[in-house]
């Protein structure tokens, strides 16, 4: 029997000593003195199988394990309990030096082969565990910077609407007609250049929003965050239908609102004005000149909101639209099911209705 061998037949007769020894010295570290025995472990029982297997297969020159098993998973959970990546290290090194000290009590001086393989063996475990904790961090990382990011654009959002009515009111409270001296003149430009920079930043805020929707359908860092309150859906409807009226216009439709007073929906206000004003947009977009008609009613434990328009209607509602459109229907579809509800396009050749159901917030 080769040396290797010896000591990989040792070890599997002394597992429990080597984690005995293994806990003594790794509750040295700071972050494990706050954890159970259990979470202590770990999958530091495994990862000592991987090493009694490696030294077993040393001798027939067959190629290590592409990833040990347990070391990705202990390098993302040692994250997760507190560990810096120096004392996932440390914690590990020590079942090296463990194996050593209860081989050479045993009679075995390891040296040449038998101490190489093993440390191989126990640098992969570290390697493992450690590129897994690091991607684990980045992950961690680019989360907690979507997530500030959305924060912030929740936090701007309301104020830009206010700032965008504010100019509105003044842009049709402007005096009509030619006559205008010279500071009349200068305001209006001025006027005209914060009407631009707050569409600008609204758009931005929109895109952060969206961007984050999207992230959190693909199952990517970034995680749908929801800042629930109850939502009367009159004002919001209708301050939508404001907003939108002269690009309606401009596209010889008309917005008409059919909303059943002190309807509440339960939700992020931010968000379901957004998925909304997406199907408001597309529906004004791609109508033909007619009535685009919002409504919304309570039915039964429900409250349901429609967008109908008098388009041509979608070219094939049930297959997967790339286009702008098609991205506005997803991104609005994934803020309703972010909200417990569904999401539901009828198209014709009349014309197309998008119909979202969300709970009743009345009921809660």
């Amino acid at each position: 029997m080769t040396e290797t061998r010896a000591l990989a037949k040792l070890l599997d007769t002394q597992r429990d000593s080597i984690m005995q020894r293994w806990r003594q010295r790794a509750l040295q570290l700071d972050p494990a003195q706050e954890l159970p025995a259990r979470a202590l472990d770990d999958h530091v029982p495994m990862l000592i199988g991987s090493v009694i297997a490696s030294l077993d297969r040393a001798p027939t020159g067959d190629p290590p394990a592409a990833t040990e098993p347990g070391a990705p998973v202990h390098g993302t959970t040692r994250l997760h309990d507190g560990y810096a990546l120096d004392d996932v290290v440390a914690e590990l090194s020590m079942l090296r030096s463990c194996t050593i000290e209860l081989a050479e009590e045993a009679g075995h001086v390891l040296r040449g082969t038998a101490l190489q393989e093993l440390y191989n063996a126990v640098d992969r475990i570290i390697g493992d565990a450690v590129s897994a904790y690091a991607s684990e961090m980045s992950t961690a990382l680019q989360r907690q910077h979507a997530e500030h990011l959305a924060f912030i654009a929740h936090d701007l959002r309301s104020p830009l609407n206010a700032m965008a009515l504010s100019v509105e009111v003044l842009a049709r409270s402007w005096p009509k007609g030619d006559a205008h001296s010279e500071g009349e003149t200068q305001a209006q430009q001025m006027l005209g250049n914060l009407s631009r920079s707050v569409r600008r930043l609204s758009g931005m805020v929109d895109r952060v929003l969206e961007d984050n929707i999207i992230a959190a359908a693909r199952n990517e860092a970034s995680v749908m965050l929801l800042r629930v309150a109850d939502i009367d859906l009159l004002p919001l409807i209708s301050d939508l239908a404001r907003r939108f009226e002269a690009d309606a216009r401009a596209a010889g439709s008309q917005i008409a609102i059919d909303v059943q007073s002190g309807l509440k929906v339960r939700g992020d206000a931010v968000l379901l004005e957004r998925a909304l004003q997406n199907l408001l947009v597309n529906a004004i977009q791609h109508a033909s000149p007619g009535v685009v008609r919002i409504e919304a009613n309570r039915e039964g434990r429900s409250v349901v909101c429609q967008v109908l328009d008098q388009g041509g209607g979608l070219r094939n509602a049930s297959q997967p639209d790339r286009s702008k459109r098609g991205l506005g229907l997803r991104i609005a579809r994934q803020f309703v099911q972010s909200h417990g509800g569904e999401m539901r396009i009828d198209s014709r050749s009349d014309g197309t209705t998008v119909r979202i159901e969300l709970p009743d917030g009345s009921a809660a």
